[in-house]
Order: structure tokens, then sequence, then C-alpha cells
């Protein structure tokens, strides 16, 4: 029972085509993307006192980074995200909301150049769901990734 609540659950989500397909993926070929693809998720604990270490998450050159608990609120801006050999990050973040609290929640979701992004889902007020498209070479698969922050109120 749990399971099906969780399917429909997901069908309000992402639209039931989408779940449909990926029922229908096997075990034995979900994993055949073109590349090996490299995420890396960090919980920042504010993103503010952690630029040293961002830089160095940045400097693995992972093809997706998330990131949570970045603190961040509308007020503060991120205009470009490289890392030091100059290659681009796309992101996609979500802010936290609380006005009460000054500390936890957001997510910032980073994806290196060879991903696009064609469809978002917001799961809560701290998190995303994101379906992207990996452009290799040998061609194109479609990814879900989650960036999830769930905190205790």
């Amino acid at each position: 029972m749990v399971a099906h609540e969780s399917t429909m659950e997901l069908e309000n989500l992402c639209g039931s085509n989408d779940v449909k397909n990926v029922k229908n993926i096997t075990a034995s070929n979900r994993l055949k993307l073109p590349v090996n693809i490299k995420i890396l998720s960090w919980n920042a604990h504010s993103l503010k006192g952690n630029f040293t270490k961002l830089s160095e998450i940045l400097d693995l050159a992972c093809d997706i980074i998330l990131i949570q608990e970045t603190w961040l609120d509308k007020n503060q801006k991120i205009l470009s995200i490289s890392n030091s050999q100059g290659i681009p990050y796309k992101h996609k973040r979500v802010d936290r909301i609380s006005k009460k609290k000054k500390t936890g929640g957001g997510t910032l979701t980073l994806f290196n150049d060879q991903i696009d992004l064609i469809k978002e889902v917001r799961i809560n007020k701290d998190s995303g769901l994101y379906q992207a498209i990996i452009n290799t070479p040998k061609g194109s698969k479609t990814l879900w990734i989650g960036n999830i922050y769930l905190n205790k109120g």
C-alpha cells in the first residue's frame, strides 16, 4: 500500500507518463548511461561560511553537485559559478523560506555544461526534483535527480 501511495504522489509531482516510463525500466538497463557521471552531495551548513570548501568541491569537476542547507535567501544573489579551471556550472536553487530562523534550509543544485535541464518539480519548500538530459558523443540519456532537504519543523 505504501508503494502505491508513493507512486500516486510521484505521478502528481511528475506527471503520469513520466512515472509509467520509470516503472517500465528494468534493473538491468537502469544504469546504462553512455558515460560515467560524477555526483556529489554536501550539507554545507551555510555557504557563507564555507567558500573555501565550496571551491575545493567545485575543483573535483563533478557533473552534478547537490548542496543542502545553503542558508541562502532571496536577497543573496548568485550570478555565476565556475571552478578554478573556468568550467561553468548552471544552477538551480531553492532558498529557505523561514524568516524566523537565521539558519538552516535551502538547496543548490549545480549541473555542468553537458547536462541540459528540461523539467523542475518542487517537492517541498526546500527541495527540488530535476529531469535532466545528459549529452555525450554517444548520445543522450534522461536522468532524474533530487536535491532534498527535510527540516525538523
